[in-house]
């Protein structure tokens, strides 16, 4: 793994990157509007769900060959498990598997990716592989409210709020167990994300909770407006 090119937060690799996860989101409407046949939606869905689910299983493969810990590469990460999800969405749709889906894969995903926890540029792994799945997830996401025109409700924050929770509680006995640091919830990232602003630890945990509640809330808004504009316009 080449490790001579370091991060920088909103160089011009990562805007190349973000610029590129975006173009994809873009482009997804307008293939809806010219027309795919319901048969072909479902078949690049399981094909879309196919290649992330081989980069996710073959990530942590890859990372135990180069020597790293396996305690370090459980993919219980926030992000990992709304990528898993969006997977087995595409492959079978639920309600409730899109609602923690669409918060965790997309809403993370978008927190993770303008804030990425990263030492290294591309092309080394840690780079390549965390956009991949990440930019992977966020479009599948997008993939799912267009082509399969699902969308979160009001109700969906409350129980994407919850599963989150006891998520984060059943998470905290295998950092203990593993002395490991997933979700964050015993130290903060080295690198400036989000919880760099909102306090030290252990209180930003408590922080947290109710900052999660407003994201939720501002990745449920654009469904808000558009049922208000709808609402007024009968």
């Amino acid at each position: 793994m080449s490790e001579n090119v370091s991060f920088t937060l909103f160089g011009k690799q990562h805007l190349c990157v973000l610029t590129l996860i975006l173009s994809c989101m873009i482009l997804l409407p307008i293939l809806k509007r010219r027309g795919i046949a319901p048969g072909k939606i479902k078949i690049v869905a399981y094909i879309l769900a196919g290649i992330l689910l081989i980069i996710k299983i073959g990530e942590p493969i890859y990372r135990l060959s180069e020597g790293e810990a396996w305690q370090t590469q459980l993919p219980i990460q926030m992000c990992d498990i709304g990528a898993f999800l969006i997977c087995i969405f595409l492959f079978k749709q639920k309600k409730l598997l899109f609602e923690l889906s669409y918060f965790w894969a997309l809403g993370g995903g978008i927190q993770a990716a303008l804030t990425p926890d990263l030492k290294y540029g591309f092309p080394h792994t840690d780079f390549l592989f965390f956009f991949i799945t990440h930019g992977l997830a966020m479009i599948y996401v997008i993939y799912a409210v267009v082509m399969f025109e699902y969308r979160p409700y009001l109700s969906s924050i409350l129980r994407t709020f919850y599963a989150t929770i006891i998520f984060a509680l059943l998470i905290t006995p295998v950092n203990l167990i593993l002395d490991e640091n997933y979700l964050f919830l015993r130290a903060k990232p080295e690198g400036q994300t989000l919880l760099s602003f909102i306090g030290p630890w252990p209180w930003y945990i408590v922080s947290l909770t109710a900052v999660s509640l407003i994201i939720f809330f501002v990745y449920y808004s654009p469904f808000l407006v558009q049922d208000l504009i709808k609402k007024n316009s009968e």
